[in-house]
């Protein structure tokens, strides 16, 4: 009981402090940590924490499902991870649901979904940092077996926990941006939170830009990118299958998304089908084809 006592102080402590600043990286991971051992405690507010990130680039991308037969791609997973390369870029967001884990199978043991693990962790250049926000999937490994926590947080610089279902990145004081993954057994946080110029959101494993919602839906890294459930977007008579974001800072006041797509058939065929330029003071969004 002291033990439990002494994390929910953390907890508490931590996010009184998150209220005036910003976390250091060891704080904001300890207390992801913290939150996900002590989850029950938070069910009815869990919060939506915020944590820097840097870059002139960053790569967004998405549903991986890692260890589910029928869809895994570690093809596309690799000409992400290569383009990331080739444009020197340092940091990728992933937007949940790394793994399959068990919220299909319910059935699997663990050593199962621990192997899903090492074989995500496998899949990620060492010469980059993937920063995941844990999805529905991921959410139930972790529910189904707790032990595989410390491996989500070991001493692998390859994989940093941004948390769960919800987090706010503030890129290099230019703009906050929501990364989102629906989780249902958690309930929605605060509305009194700060507000976000965009939202990029997981889960529905299909590219879509809403300009209204001011929102972008991160499409599947997986089979589903080329399967029912995407959204098609025709080019020259031809079909190409979204697979990943690119966002850079274009200059002071504006941020590029480059939405990256590949022919249906020929996977080797990569290049862009949309931009979204954000003016990040005026908060305008403007849709380049």
């Amino acid at each position: 009981m002291d033990k439990i006592k002494e994390e929910l102080e953390w907890i508490s402590y931590l996010l009184k402090k998150m209220e005036t600043e910003l976390l250091t990286k060891e704080e904001y991971q300890y207390l992801q940590y913290l939150l996900i051992r002590r989850e029950a405690s938070y069910s009815n507010k869990y919060p939506t924490c915020k944590t820097t990130i840097t870059g002139d680039k960053l790569m967004f991308l998405s549903d991986t499902h890692h260890g589910n037969a029928r869809t895994e791609n570690k093809r596309l997973i690799s000409i992400a991870y290569n383009k990331a390369l080739q444009q020197n870029i340092k940091t990728v967001v992933h937007a949940g649901d790394l793994l399959e884990a068990c919220s299909v199978n319910h059935d699997k043991k663990y050593e199962v979904v621990y192997n899903e693990l090492c074989t995500a962790l496998q899949c990620m250049p060492s010469e980059l940092t993937t920063k995941l926000l844990l999805g529905n999937h991921d959410y139930t490994a972790i529910r189904t077996y707790p032990k595989i926590i410390p491996y989500f947080f070991g001493n692998e610089p390859k994989l940093e926990i941004l948390g769960m279902q919800k987090v706010l990145l503030n890129w290099d004081n230019k703009a906050d941006i929501c990364i989102y993954h629906p989780i249902n057994q958690l309930k929605e946080a605060n509305i009194d939170e700060a507000k976000e110029i965009i939202k990029l959101e997981g889960h529905h494993h299909y590219y879509e830009f809403m300009e209204e919602e001011r929102k972008i839906n991160i499409p599947s890294l997986s089979n589903e990118a080329t399967g029912i459930l995407s959204f098609i977007l025709y080019k020259k008579g031809f079909h190409f299958c979204p697979l990943f974001i690119i966002a850079s800072k274009q200059d002071e006041r504006t941020l590029l998304f480059e939405i990256y797509c590949v022919d249906e058939k020929q996977y080797g065929n990569l290049m862009k089908s949309e931009e979204i330029a954000l003016n990040t003071e005026t908060k305008q969004l403007k849709l380049y084809k």
